[in-house]
């Protein structure tokens, strides 16, 4: 029961953030050019604006609902259901924009639930549970230290890359940048749940490492979302947009399985049934983000 339950969370919290991130575009673009106005006047601009507002606010509940999601289930189930958001933003854009789904964006749909009820079906209903103390343990010991910084090494060298030769191959290198940045919020906000329950909220609080791992997750998904920015700025959105999707998917999902060991002790047949689904689901975000973008583009051109 409870792995229906954070499913069902987890899909609600990447429903909230493809909706919300929907409103918070609509009513900025209303907006003026945020170079040309001060902080103070592009600060109440932003609180004025009905439609950016109640997008962030939809966008910030994804937090609290992905961290219900997390002290229920692991990583590796919960973060492939970021595909589910794009599903739901396909039908939100045809209700709300007026958006038509064209036949290949269908199939992206099916695709995408196909691999996400496959994952269901044969996730291990019985998951390690952790302490916070246990798993900082785990996210901070040499291994994962390793693992964590050679990847934020290697995208702090793209970016700086990209920007000292004019931005060259910024799509991609954004793209990647600012999925790696919001797996590192989702994978720092599963330490996070970790102490929902097991702790009152006085102890919860005051526990330093509770408070890295919370930090860490804000950080991550802050700077998440100004790496796409600039990608968005800089490249082509209909680039930015699947490669930011699919890194924000995987990363956390790998990092769920070697370091929290998510999957040890299933069987084999469970874990290749688990793999195809997430390849499945790669493809349908691949598809669905790609001609979510495609049509903003032929939208702005016309």
């Amino acid at each position: 029961m409870s792995l229906i339950l954070a499913i069902i969370f987890g899909l609600l919290a990447y429903a909230a953030l493809n909706i919300g991130m929907v409103l918070e575009k609509k009513g900025a673009s209303t907006l003026p050019q945020i170079e040309n106005t001060s902080a103070l006047d592009n600060l109440k601009n932003f609180l004025g604006c009905k439609i950016w507002v109640i997008g962030a606010l939809i966008t910030f509940s994804q937090v609290f609902l992905l961290m219900i999601a997390l002290t229920m289930a692991p990583l590796s189930l919960i973060s492939p259901l970021f595909g589910f958001g794009l599903v739901v933003l396909a039908f939100f854009s045809k209700l709300y924009l007026n958006e038509d789904i064209n036949k290949i964006e269908y199939a992206g749909i099916s695709i995408t639930i196909f691999g996400i009820i496959l994952l269901g079906l044969f996730s291990n209903p019985n998951e390690i549970t952790y302490t916070v103390n246990e798993i900082a343990g785990l996210y901070f010991s040499p291994f994962s230290f390793i693992y964590f910084i050679s990847m934020i090494i290697f995208t702090i060298i793209l970016c700086i890359y990209s920007i000292l030769n004019n931005y060259k191959l910024a799509a991609i290198i954004f793209g990647f940048a600012s999925g790696i940045a919001g797996a590192f919020g989702n994978i720092f906000m599963k330490g996070v749940s970790s102490g929902v329950g097991q702790f009152t909220l006085e102890s919860t609080i005051i526990n330093i490492l509770w408070i890295l791992m919370l930090i860490f997750s804000f950080m991550g998904s802050g700077v998440s979302m100004m790496l796409l920015q600039m990608g968005f700025q800089k490249g082509r959105a209909v680039l930015v947009a699947p490669i930011y999707s699919i890194i924000a998917m995987l990363y956390p999902t790998i990092s769920g399985i070697i370091i929290l060991g998510e999957w040890a002790g299933q069987l084999f047949l469970n874990i290749l049934i688990q793999s195809t689904g997430i390849i499945i689901i790669v493809l349908g975000i691949i598809i669905l983000s790609f001609y979510n973008e495609l049509k903003k583009v032929k939208s702005e051109e016309s």
